[in-house]
């Protein structure tokens, strides 16, 4: 009973919250997420495999390398829009899991996780794996702005 609450609760929220932003004309940052991936991936894609949309492709040619930062904070609709936009081997993702702090927005560091065993494997994750050239992955293992004794602190608690 009280599940079933929140569900309609939520639900309502929803409603509201669509319609206030209909009204004010504005776009939250998830809309932005999911208006960017419709545009980047071709409405026909089977649910298991996207296929990039005619921007897609012509961004793809456009831009040679694309550089994700704070990778361990992406979520799965950005991922796409990373898949959409990438034939595969040109990604270059840096992060660390250890610092992933945006999970209240969606951010979920199992995708870096499995694009870390992927690189070991020498695979890639992308629309066209097949044709990737395959991937490197560097470890940076010196640290110049901690001390040891708290790095070997953070090391042993996520090593849990």
């Amino acid at each position: 009973m009280q599940t079933r609450v929140l569900i309609d609760l939520v639900k309502q929220f929803d409603r509201l919250y669509s319609r206030a932003k209909l009204a004010l004309n504005c776009l939250d940052f998830a809309d932005l997420e999911h208006y960017a991936l419709k545009l980047l991936t071709d409405e026909d894609s089977p649910d298991d495999k996207l296929l990039p949309s005619e921007t897609a492709l012509a961004l793809r040619q456009r831009y040679k390398y694309i550089f994700v930062d704070e990778y361990q904070d992406i979520n799965s609709v950005q991922q796409r829009i990373l898949e959409a936009l990438s034939p595969g081997g040109n990604i270059l993702e840096v992060g660390d899991v250890k610092q992933s702090i945006y999970a209240f927005r969606g951010a979920q560091p199992d995708i870096f996780l499995e694009q870390l065993k992927l690189a070991r494997r020498g695979g890639l994750a992308s629309l066209d794996a097949e044709n990737a050239p395959g991937c490197l992955r560097v470890d940076l293992n010196v640290n110049f702005r901690s001390s040891k004794g708290i790095l070997d602190f953070v090391n042993r608690i996520f090593s849990r």
